[in-house]
């Protein structure tokens, strides 16, 4: 394996690493975009399924023209809240992406797991010099809904959220006990 192949390799691990499920799709024909190509779901519009391999496959068209701020939108509220873009990139989590190695992603299936989160079964398709497809490699990714959309975090753990979502409570229900309070003192 090539130098640039193993570090694309690394890189894609290091942004999607997950877990497993089972196939439930055929391969997808495949739709020529601007400078990528992506995989045409075969997914219901506006299902889960769909919004999920969307989200992937935005995060990779974004990441193929350099933009990085897909993965920060992809993380959870209490890092973007307290985190600028700016100190997410110095933390170089995501130092290196050179996608254009990458002909597409295919979603093969999605297992989910209740309503929050899932596992999707991934194919990343490596192209050769000549733009063919020239390897493939299967991948599985965890991704989480969040607040009615499909999030893929890369450095935030959906436990911190939850102390976070506590702590946003607590204080909105002391601001409102101190209301109360100061509205029936009067």
């Amino acid at each position: 394996m090539n130098r640039p192949l193993l570090l694309i390799s690394f890189l894609i691990v290091v942004m999607f690493g997950g877990c497993s499920s089972k196939k439930e799709t055929a391969s997808d024909p495949v739709v020529e975009t601007d400078s990528t190509i992506t995989a045409q779901p075969r997914f219901a519009p506006g299902s889960d399924e769909e919004q999920i391999y969307t989200m992937i496959n935005n995060a990779l068209i974004r990441l193929s023209y350099g933009d990085k701020s897909d993965l920060y939108e992809l993380e959870y509220e209490y890092f973007t809240d307290e985190t600028s873009f700016d100190d997410y990139l110095k933390m170089g989590q995501i130092t290196y992406a050179q996608m254009d190695s990458i002909l597409r992603i295919d979603m093969d299936s999605v297992m989910f797991f209740g309503e929050d989160s899932a596992w999707a079964i991934i194919e990343y398709v490596f192209k050769d010099w000549e733009g063919k497809e020239k390897s493939r490699r299967k991948d599985r990714i965890v991704v989480y809904k969040h607040k009615g959309r499909w999030i893929k975090p890369t450095v935030t753990v959906l436990p911190l959220q939850y102390e976070y979502e506590a702590r946003i409570n607590a204080a909105r229900r002391a601001a409102e006990q101190e209301a109360e309070e100061e509205s029936g003192g009067k």
